[in-house]
């Protein structure tokens, strides 16, 4: 690439192109360059072999927004917030024969141009990594990658730094819906990983110990946990490993939530009980350093917080703008 080009991708073109899409171009063409055979040595099946058989994606994992009476009411999974006990673990060795034997049973989940290379050779560890290189760079199977390299790590602890590597840049692909969309199978493959890998990152006994982006697969493998409830095994704010479900992700924001509009009169009687004041620019007002004690006195007397503080007439303005709606 000269120099001409580079001016281009930063700046567009001269005659006025889409910079964006200059820029956008530049990147199909290195995807291109990488996995087209022929090309840069790449081993990448083409890209019209990478496909994966969309109609058995019947699982949609994406989360949807939630407003606060939405997220109140929502009837979340039996497990949700339950703690993860030990029953949860299992060894690197048996989630290895489960991912094995759900390949052989759905071959279908397999990208075509790998397919018949992984069900020759399902525990070759190399093979795995090399089938993730590929997989990390589509979004219909960035996904998918994650699971050959854990499974790699899996069967060679001493690969687990590039497992994690491509873990990680798989990752890129969070952003595509496509990356959300589970066969039933592809559940069952996650569940297998999830129970072999996390627990050391969920602090529980482990026979698997080696970090893969735990954080990364703690966010994005599911499990079943209840019925057709699918949650995740994470740490919650006080470090416990907990199932959580997949549609949670936390208490919706203030933004979302629907903003409360009072009148008039319901504003006067908020600002008097909070701050001794009808109004905000009559509680302003009374912020001069001679009549802030008078200020906080008089908000002390309607039994509100107010008054509390550092009595300087900065820290009363703002206690009049928080207060007075």
């Amino acid at each position: 690439m000269n120099e001409n080009s580079l001016v281009r991708v930063r700046h567009g073109s001269p005659e006025g192109g889409d910079r964006e899409a200059v820029y956008r171009g530049m990147k199909i063409l290195l995807a291109l360059t990488l996995c087209i055979p022929g090309l840069a040595g790449a081993t990448c099946p083409d890209i019209r072999e990478m496909a994966i058989s969309g109609q058995s994606r019947t699982v949609d994992v994406a989360t949807k927004p939630l407003d606060a009476a939405a997220y109140k009411h929502m009837k979340w999974a039996a497990a949700h917030n339950t703690a993860v006990g030990a029953d949860f673990i299992i060894t690197p060795t048996e989630a290895i024969e489960r991912v094995i034997a759900i390949e052989v049973k759905h071959p279908e989940i397999l990208p075509a141009g790998l397919r018949d290379r992984i069900l020759a050779q399902p525990r070759d560890a190399a093979l795995r990594l090399e089938a993730a290189e590929c997989e990390k760079r589509w979004m219909w199977t960035g996904r998918r990658a994650m699971y050959d390299a854990a499974l790699a790590a899996l069967l060679k602890p001493d690969r687990a730094r590039e497992a994690r590597s491509l873990i990680k840049e798989a990752n890129d692909m969070a952003a595509s819906k496509e990356f959300y969309r589970l066969s039933p199978a592809e559940v069952e493959i996650e569940e297998a990983l999830a129970r072999a890998i996390l627990p050391a990152y969920l602090k529980l006994p482990a026979k698997f110990t080696a970090d893969l982006g735990n954080d990364v697969l703690s966010q994005t493998l599911v499990h079943h946990c209840g019925g057709r409830d699918l949650c995740q095994a994470q740490l919650d704010h006080d470090g416990k490993a907990i199932h959580s479900d997949v549609r949670d992700r936390g208490r919706p924001t203030a933004q979302q939530e629907k903003p409360v509009v009072l009148s008039p009169a319901a504003r006067r009687k908020v600002c008097m009980r909070d701050t001794g004041f009808p109004t905000r620019d009559q509680c302003v007002a009374h912020c001069h350093v001679g009549a802030t004690n008078r200020y906080r006195a008089s908000a002390r007397s309607n039994g509100t917080a107010m008054g509390v503080g550092d009595e300087t007439e900065n820290a009363c303005k703002s206690d009049c703008e928080r207060a007075c709606p």
